[in-house]
């Protein structure tokens, strides 16, 4: 049994249908000890389902990522297997689900496991960013781009946000493009503890 479980970015593709669901649930409850957390980073479907309303058709997206729905998924998606293709350049291009975190939360209580917490990831990265260990874990990972730079100059629109950070004081920020940005923000993250041990 282990105090961590982390599903990153793939937890998704459970919500294919109930028993995928339920079993993903009830492995990662087996293998935490009473107290331990389940953590994780998910699409959230009421972002999607509102930019997908604000598109007005069956598809939506940037230069950086594209999400695209079957017109019969468009009105009214189910609780499972409310699949949309996602497509982020260069990195995946395949079939996901919906999440929905009120259900996602109510099944997860069947398997011991209580939510903690839950953030848009946007919300989650402007909290941590200025501590300390978050600086040191962003610059290991190369997660940010230095702004301004001669390559990303070239696309001044695509960074006005970062450019506004500039003053005397500071020359440089990391940061992403704008639309980078916004696939990010598509994202949330999610903290379970789990509590007793299944009945």
């Amino acid at each position: 049994e282990f105090d961590i479980v982390s599903c990153q970015f793939a937890f998704h593709y459970c919500f294919e249908s109930l028993p995928q669901a339920e079993c993903m649930l009830k492995n990662i409850s087996e293998n935490l000890k009473v107290g331990g957390f389940f953590i994780g980073t998910t699409p959230c479907a009421y972002e999607i389902m509102s930019r997908l309303q604000k598109a007005g058709g069956s598809s939506f997206g940037n230069s950086v990522y594209n999400i695209s729905f079957p017109e019969d998924m468009v009105a009214k998606p189910p609780l499972f297997g409310a699949q949309y293709n996602f497509h982020l350049e260069g990195v995946v291009d395949c079939p996901e689900f919906l999440v929905y975190l009120p259900l996602l939360e109510k099944l997860a209580t069947k398997f011991g496991l209580l939510l903690v917490g839950k953030e848009r990831f946007g919300n989650y990265f402007n909290k941590k960013k200025n501590h300390e260990s978050s600086l040191n874990l962003l610059r290991r990972m190369s997660a940010l781009e230095p702004y301004p730079s001669r390559s990303l100059l070239a696309d001044r629109e695509q960074y006005a946000f970062a450019e506004k950070c500039l003053s005397e004081d500071v020359k440089m920020v990391g940061t992403l493009s704008r639309d980078e940005w916004e696939a990010l923000n598509i994202y949330t993250v999610f903290a379970f503890k789990k509590m007793n041990e299944p009945q």
